[in-house]
């Protein structure tokens, strides 16, 4: 359900591109050019919204610090190295 929220939203902002008998695909070239650069910080502000929504105060900081990690490579690489022991790869 998290995830479906998650896609919600991206989906509301994505819906203007849709392409319609109107307006095919490639009317939307310059559009979607501009609103490219924006796409990471609004799925930041879509995960911090449908996912960050569901907790409570004892995973807010975990949650916190998991989305300063995903933004910062310093973090980035502390976390990877926190979180390799942690998993159980799947086998290929």
């Amino acid at each position: 359900n998290l995830i479906q929220s998650l896609f919600r939203l991206l989906d509301c902002y994505f819906a203007p591109f849709r392409p319609t008998e109107l307006r095919p695909a490639a009317a939307f070239k310059e559009e979607v050019a501009e609103f490219l650069p924006h796409i990471t910080q609004l799925f930041f502000f879509c995960m911090v919204w449908s996912l960050g929504a569901s907790c409570d105060g004892t995973t807010k900081k975990a949650f916190i610090d998991l989305v300063w990690a995903m933004t910062s490579q310093a973090e980035h690489d502390k976390l990877s190295l926190k979180l390799q022991g942690q998993y159980v790869p799947m086998p290929t």
